[in-house]
């Protein structure tokens, strides 16, 4: 690939990010080989894997353009508009988080202990319904007495466009780690452009109790969604994949996949948000979706250090 943009050896590439799109562009089959493809967007929708496990609903793969600028020259950046985000939590998630969040404590414990006090309490609502919904408020109390939904707020913190744009966050219970994620509904109203987003979190409840997991999780996680949420970005869920058969639009779906999350990954790092770079693991995903040439070696170097 770089043999053919005019034999320009390896240091003349990485020196010029407009020819480094143009690879990537034409690798994807986003343009033909002969159209000038200008530095900027590179998109396409789906995760299929993600997908097949019920973790995702809609499509959201992507790469991040440089960025529009003003007729003035100034980076373009719409302001954060304060908006009250709502913070629901799905029952069952309180349930079992409070459950194991209680396991793990000793039985003297004033927690555990009072804990149990209460659901004693909930058996003399003789109606089932009645019984129930006591059991699910002691829950939700006791979720909050022990701060179990605190370090997710915290990491929303860390990305600000989320609880600016979205008006509902949902937290919701799943069963495997490949259903864990992030997910974002809804759409800018046409008329008066106000955001209706709601974002989706799917989090078992061991991780929401394992907190180098959990950070894992909603760090990689959130800064998909806040991708979506940022104009520059451009996220279309509505743009399909190139391709005539459907194995070619599910390899170009997965190698986006690959592409945005070696992207974010690098991003944390570079943040001091991430810890350990999993370079190796992102390496293996690369090769196996894109070969091992020196053409693909130089654009993951390539999104691995911008």
């Amino acid at each position: 690939l770089v043999a053919r943009e005019d034999q320009a050896d390896a240091g003349a590439v990485m020196d010029r990010p407009e020819l480094i799109h143009r690879l990537l562009r034409q690798v994807l089959g986003l343009v033909d080989h002969n159209q000038a493809a200008r530095p900027g967007l590179l998109r396409t929708a789906g995760d299929r894997n993600r997908r097949r496990a019920a973790c995702r609903t809609g499509l959201r793969i992507a790469c991040p353009r440089a960025g529009k600028r003003g007729r003035r020259g100034r980076r373009r950046r719409g302001r954060l508009r304060a908006m009250s985000m709502r913070f629901e939590i799905d029952p069952n998630l309180i349930e079992e988080a409070v459950f194991l969040a209680l396991r793990s404590r000793a039985q003297s414990d004033p927690e555990v202990r009072a804990f149990h006090a209460e659901r004693e309490s909930t058996y003399r609502f003789i109606d089932s319904e009645e019984r129930d919904a006591a059991f699910k408020s002691l829950c939700a109390r006791f979720f909050t007495r022990l701060f179990l939904a605190e370090p997710v707020r915290q990491l929303l913190d860390e990305r600000p466009v989320i609880s600016a744009q979205a008006s509902i966050f949902l937290l919701h219970r799943v069963f495997s780690p490949k259903e864990e994620g992030a997910e974002l509904f809804g759409r800018k109203e046409p008329a008066s452009g106000m955001p209706r987003y709601h974002a989706l979190l799917r989090v078992r409840p061991e991780t929401l109790l394992n907190q180098p997991a959990l950070e894992r999780l909603c760090r990689h996680e959130f800064v998909h969604l806040a991708d979506m949420l940022d104009p520059d970005f451009e996220y279309d869920p509505g743009l399909r994949a190139p391709g005539t058969t459907a194995a070619q639009q599910n390899l170009t779906h997965d190698r986006f996949v690959a592409l945005w999350d070696l992207r974010i990954d690098a991003r944390l790092a570079a943040e001091g948000r991430l810890g350990e770079m999993p370079r190796e693991r992102h390496v293996q995903r690369f090769q196996k979706l894109f070969g091992t040439g020196p053409g693909w070696a130089l654009l993951f170097e390539y999104i691995y250090e911008e």
